[in-house]
């Protein structure tokens, strides 16, 4: 599902996106796929499209009465915004880490889901063998983002999240990349490392910490 701290603060794109979805969902039920493939066509944005998919009703049987796309619609539509995304920025060497970080987790899902269970594995691969940075851009972009009144910060990388990215990815070529490029950083301390107490740490540098502890110890989690 969506992750829902994309929608904060709410942009006029993402709104723009849920109107549609609302409105193409209460047009006559024959004319509706019709749609949903025009807009994933046309969008510019794909950020756009993802947030169109994922705002989509599903089949709900507790709620037989409730207006939804059934769960072949969705596969057909999953499967046509994931090609697309393959098409028109992966197989153009697009480094969607950069250009779509607010919506990667939701990207990577749609590909591991609806394409294949090896392709965002395949491209993470390559993507850190030609540039190790995107390690970082990969934890912050599945790091959580909660919302306070006084703005949207981050808090550490948990279990979680690190479950999220494993189930995508081989993570034996993070720790290779890891170990290449971050040495200064494989001096893992007993306890997990919370920011709070490794102020002396970057952001990036934390959350490779963190995601390194978190693999060194499968069976604790720290946010419990």
């Amino acid at each position: 599902m969506l992750n829902p701290e994309i929608l904060f603060p709410f942009s006029t794109l993402i709104k723009s996106a849920i109107l549609s979805s609302d409105l193409i969902q209460n047009v006559e039920r024959n004319k509706r796929a019709e749609l949903i493939f025009k807009c994933i066509d046309d969008a510019s944005s794909l950020e756009y499209k993802v947030v169109l998919f994922h705002w989509l009703s599903r089949e709900d049987k507790e709620r037989p009465e409730k207006e939804y796309f059934s769960e072949e619609c969705i596969n057909q539509f999953g499967r046509y915004l994931g090609r697309d995304i393959i098409e028109k920025h992966i197989a153009q060497g697009e480094d969607i880490t950069i250009n779509y970080s607010r919506i990667l987790f939701e990207i990577f899902d749609i590909l591991h889901m609806y394409i294949n269970t090896h392709c965002v594995n395949d491209y993470i691969r390559q993507l850190i063998a030609q540039d190790h940075m995107a390690i970082v851009r990969l934890l912050t972009a599945y790091a959580p983002i909660p919302v306070e009144k006084l703005g949207i910060y981050k808090t550490d990388f948990h279990r979680l999240n690190y479950s999220n990215l494993a189930e995508i990815i081989d993570v034996s070529a993070f720790i290779k990349s890891i170990e290449d490029n971050f040495s200064h950083l494989l001096d893992i301390p007993d306890d997990y490392p919370s920011r709070y107490e490794h102020k002396n740490l970057n952001e990036g540098e934390l959350l490779i910490q963190q995601f390194l502890w978190l693999h060194q110890h499968p069976e604790k989690d720290p946010s419990l």
